[in-house]
């Protein structure tokens, strides 16, 4: 070759391709540490994330079933309530007006807190899930419950308060805690106030229903995720 392009001898050759290599190795080994700390990270916060989402699934779980027990017992005593409007007699009357009473002020859980699938949406760590059926099972059971369920029970406060102001002026209601004892002094007018009564319990009779029926597909959407996660927790080789 000319003098221009003088020929590399074998040790500078040798030389050339161990720095090479060695720069390529660096960048590799630096990268798969920097993969592998970031794996650990990852699967540190996934654990966090996956404890909390089981305290709350637990707490959906039992919160639905007591809510689901609450509008049972809702539709039941408007059921009763309904059938003792279309009798006139006076002792009918009062159970009607008890049964309405307890309807109107049966609480109930009204409180729906942000929870930890909504942090890890706002992180961008929602795939740290990695299986998409639980994912998927996740996201759409809270948001049920964010949006159905949560509709369902400011309708069902809002029907409450119509029925009541729709009643109030047939009963004495500055002295409602005494109600059972003084039943035939706080009920001010019983014919009017049976005749109003009926086609307001039907009213609530039906959004009732819807309660019971989304609180119920509620109820087993979360005990769902609960079994999911269970099932993976046995398989030791699953990953989430």
């Amino acid at each position: 070759m000319s003098k221009l392009f003088p020929s590399p001898d074998a040790k500078s050759l040798s030389e050339y391709i161990i720095q090479v290599f060695l720069i390529i190795f660096s960048i590799l080994a630096a990268t798969w540490v920097g993969q592998c700390t970031e794996r650990e990270r990852n699967e540190e916060k996934l654990a966090v994330y996956i404890a909390s989402i089981r305290e709350e699934v637990d707490f959906e779980i039992q919160r639905h079933d007591l809510n689901l027990t609450d509008a049972q017992n809702d539709f039941d005593e408007i059921i009763e309530a309904i059938r003792l409007a279309a009798h006139p007699s006076l002792d009918s009357i009062y159970k009607l007006a008890n049964y309405f009473i307890k309807v109107n002020i049966r609480g109930v859980f009204r409180t729906y807190p942000s929870s930890t699938w909504d942090a890890m949406v706002a992180a961008g760590e929602s795939e740290l899930i990695k299986d998409l059926d639980l994912r998927q099972q996740i996201a759409t059971s809270f948001a049920f419950r964010n949006t159905t369920i949560r509709e369902d029970l400011r309708e069902w406060d809002a029907a409450n308060q119509e029925a009541y102001e729709q009643v109030a002026s047939f009963i004495d209601l500055p002295n409602l805690g005494n109600f059972d004892a003084n039943f035939e002094k706080l009920l001010v007018d019983p014919e009017g106030f049976r005749l109003r009564a009926g086609p307001i319990l039907k009213s609530l009779l039906r959004q009732c229903s819807f309660r019971l029926f989304h609180l119920d597909v509620a109820k087993g959407q979360f005990e769902l995720i609960k079994e999911m996660m269970d099932d993976m927790e046995m398989d030791t080789n699953a990953e989430l």
